[in-house]
């Protein structure tokens, strides 16, 4: 449905044909979609692949292809070993990059949606990175989600932002595709004052979202008020 709903509504901009290929294998880690030689090439640590692995069955049959972009939804099966999800993630762009001919083919990643039962903050990051690269970008979907299911029921959000996205970078089209990134911070005793780069506006309700705890590793009671500022 993400890759539907996509298309969807990129159509209702762009008012062109929009196809789709989707290749996706629920649960799987990022490692599963990485060619070995990439693997071998970016020196990552890989998988024995079996004959049937994601790469073989799923994208390799899609050389001779040419894709206008790709975008990418993954990230909770490498939950358990975040740090090296950075270079697995540059290694997949360069390798779908090299696989299709076109150094500057687009890429598209969902930033994870909230889910409680696991701790995606440091897939997240990891998935921002990305942009260092050039012609990639994540969208940031921490405040859509169901947080008791890992699937939510409600994709359109997502679909939106990475249809946005697809437009405004891709098509170039001006689109809402942006989001507030830190500034920068600052400590005044036990107050920590948080700087973004655009506006941000708070709901009514409290803000329960934000952890903090102290130097031992102790959680701290968090309240979050908001000022204006040039």
């Amino acid at each position: 449905s993400t890759a539907f709903l996509f298309a969807r509504e990129l159509y209702k901009a762009v008012d062109l044909p929009i196809g789709v290929v989707v290749s996706a294998y629920g649960g799987s880690p990022i490692e599963y979609w990485i060619d070995s030689a990439h693997v071998a090439e970016y020196g990552l640590h890989g998988y024995t692949y079996p004959a049937d692995n994601c790469w073989n069955s799923m994208i390799s049959p899609l050389r001779g292809f040419s894709f206008k972009g790709v975008i990418w939804y993954q990230g909770e099966g490498n939950a358990y070993d975040p740090g090296h999800y950075t270079e697995y993630n540059s290694a997949l762009v360069r390798m779908f990059r090299d696989i299709f001919g076109n150094e500057e083919l687009p890429f598209i990643q969902v930033g994870l949606p909230s889910f409680s039962e696991t701790d995606f903050s440091e897939i997240r990051l990891a998935q921002l990175e990305i942009e260092s690269i050039g012609n990639a970008w994540t969208t940031v979907n921490y405040d859509t989600g169901n947080p008791d299911d890992l699937h939510p029921t409600d994709k359109l959000p997502v679909c939106i932002r990475l249809a946005d996205m697809a437009k405004e970078k891709i098509y170039g089209i001006d689109s809402a595709c942006t989001y507030p990134a830190v500034k920068s911070y600052s400590f005044d005793g036990s107050t920590v004052t948080v700087v973004f780069d655009s506006d941000v506006t708070l709901p009514d309700e409290a803000v329960t979202s934000l952890s903090a705890c102290d130097a031992d590793g102790n959680p701290l009671t968090v309240t979050v008020t908001s000022s204006a500022s040039d």
